[in-house]
């Protein structure tokens, strides 16, 4: 009972590798992994050599399915990019989780063989205030560097650039009372490098990240964001609020925004009803998205399009067994 393991085709689930958000078939991973959980500690690792991103059609080799999503922009200036020039065995996942009532440890280590390696970090928790209310608190830290040549011996193939690094922190503070919680959130990311992590792999899950949005490929970031939870009908309805304001690097500045990304404000409302009795399992949303830029001065439309000044509306039906 307290030992499982798979070996095969699977789902899997970390701050940094997972199934990603919102899709009919979410990211699955090829090959093995184990979970030991004897109490409150819990010990996982990992080895996979293939998986298939949401979206995409067919299983890809670890190597392959690097740049399977668009590539941005080349640090080196070349109009070169690394898919289909990568070369790695697989990736290595290593986490340590301890979990009590009132306070969650998490360490989290990546090593993707012969590109990169990252260690992530969080401990979050609560407090019992007067009123049954409950006060939260969190803080996450991560630390990438690049592994040998990145990838690729010529630096206009490789994923990341040989000596690369970067670094960040984020942090959580908030209430909770009764059926609603508010929080305020920030993220910094060093302007030493780039945040590297494959969007083909996963969705990040930092305090501030919200729906249809990626932190992958910045550095020098600050965000700073407001979440709010409401739910109702014995959390039958849920009613999620969110709004942030984030920084980016100059748009010329191709070492650290790879995708060309301009300051930019971001609004989320999702609403999400989950049935019971004859129904349940079957799960009805509606998410609203909206990116406004933030900037001075007239930016070409190129970084306009598909980035910023756009509203995505989602209408989500999903049944799980």
């Amino acid at each position: 009972e307290k030992f499982s393991t798979w070996v095969g085709r699977h789902h899997f689930e970390s701050p940094l590798l997972n199934a990603s958000d919102n899709r009919m078939r979410p990211n699955l991973f090829s090959g093995l992994s184990m979970e030991y959980q004897p109490g409150k500690l819990k010990l996982t690792g990992a080895w996979f050599t293939h998986l298939i991103s949401r979206g995409s059609l067919e299983w890809l080799s670890v190597e392959e399915s690097i740049g399977f999503y668009p590539t941005g922009r080349n640090p080196t200036g070349s109009d070169k990019n690394y898919h289909h020039h990568l070369e790695s065995k697989g990736i290595g996942v290593l986490g340590i989780e301890f979990q009590t009532k009132d306070l969650q440890l998490k360490s989290w280590t990546y090593l993707s063989e012969g590109i990169f390696t990252t260690t992530f970090g969080e401990a979050s928790g609560n407090l019992a205030l007067a009123n049954g209310s409950r006060f939260i608190f969190g803080a996450q830290g991560f630390y990438q560097t690049a592994l040998g040549d990145g990838g690729n011996p010529e630096p206009s193939y490789a994923y990341t650039l040989p000596g690369e690094y970067t670094y960040g922190a984020g942090f959580r503070t908030g209430i909770h009372l009764r059926e609603s919680e508010l929080t305020l959130n920030y993220l910094g990311i060093s302007d030493n490098g780039r945040f590297l992590f494959p969007r083909e792999w996963g969705r990040e899950k930092f305090f501030v990240s919200m729906q249809r949005e990626r932190f992958e490929g910045m550095g020098g970031v600050n965000a700073l964001g407001m979440l709010y939870d409401q739910t109702f009908i014995q959390d039958k309805l849920k009613v999620s609020l969110g709004a942030s304001h984030v920084q980016t690097p100059d748009l010329e500045n191709i070492g650290l925004n790879k995708y060309g990304l301009p300051n930019y404000y971001h609004f989320t409302g999702l609403v999400d009803y989950r049935f019971t009795g004859f129904f349940k399992g079957l799960d009805l949303q509606l998410l609203v998205a909206h990116k406004k830029e933030d900037r001075d001065r007239k930016i070409p439309l190129e970084y306009v399009l598909n980035r910023v000044n756009m509203t995505n509306y989602n209408l989500i039906l999903d049944y799980r067994f």
